[in-house]
């Protein structure tokens, strides 16, 4: 990622939180892990994209969890410096089925629900 900015140059990140990626495919239970473990990880087989839904041929898709921090470290270790980190109870897809469309393109949790992260956006940039 450093190599792609220009020194001073920006880094802006959204995507979704990993304690959403710990909730099972309905949003009810806590069944996957938080903690980057290499050897556990979620295979997932489907004809759809992760990123936006769009119908594609059958396929397996591994995924893993990366905690927030796991993630913000890489981005320091690369010589990034932190200058902000939002979370967010909306997200951009609806990842669970009583998520609600609040306008075009965003997904809330439903007011009787508890709030939860359901996105992060972090800000950095290159130091040198």
């Amino acid at each position: 990622m450093r190599s792609l900015l220009a020194p001073g140059g920006e880094l802006f990140i959204h995507a979704a939180h990993p304690f959403s990626s710990c909730l099972d495919f309905d949003g009810d239970r806590i069944i996957y892990g938080y903690f980057d473990d290499r050897y556990e990880h979620l295979v997932v087989f489907s004809s759809r994209t992760y990123t936006d839904g769009v119908d594609v041929a059958p396929s397996t898709m591994y995924e893993w969890n990366h905690s927030l921090s796991g993630i913000l470290s890489v981005l320091c270790a690369q010589g990034l410096m932190i200058d902000s980190l939002l979370e967010h109870d909306w997200t951009v897809f609806q990842q669970f089925p009583w998520l609600t469309e609040s306008s075009p393109g965003y997904w809330v949790v439903p007011s009787e629900r508890p709030r939860i992260t359901l996105s992060f956006t972090p800000l950095a940039h290159r130091l040198d």
